[in-house]
C-alpha cells in the first residue's frame, strides 16, 4: 500500500521512506552489482543492500575526500 499524497510549500522537502524501482536497466545493474558484491564478499547481499552501498561509497567519495 502506497503512502498518501501529500502537499509540499514551495521549496519544502518531503523525506522519502519509500522507493520502488521499475526500470530494467536500473534493475539490472542493481543485479550486476549485487553478483559483484556477492562474489567479493563470499555472503548474500540484497537489492536494497546493493543500493545502500552504492549511496555509501558514492557519498563517501564525494564528501570525504
Amino acid at each position: 500500500m502506497l503512502p498518501p499524497k501529500v502537499k509540499l510549500e514551495a521549496n519544502e522537502k518531503k523525506e522519502l521512506n519509500t522507493i520502488i524501482i521499475n526500470q530494467p536497466d536500473m534493475l539490472e545493474d542493481i543485479t550486476n552489482i549485487r553478483d559483484m558484491l556477492e562474489q567479493q564478499t563470499g555472503m548474500f547481499i540484497s537489492g536494497p543492500n546493493v543500493i545502500r552501498a552504492c549511496i555509501k561509497a558514492w557519498y563517501d567519495l564525494n564528501n570525504n575526500g
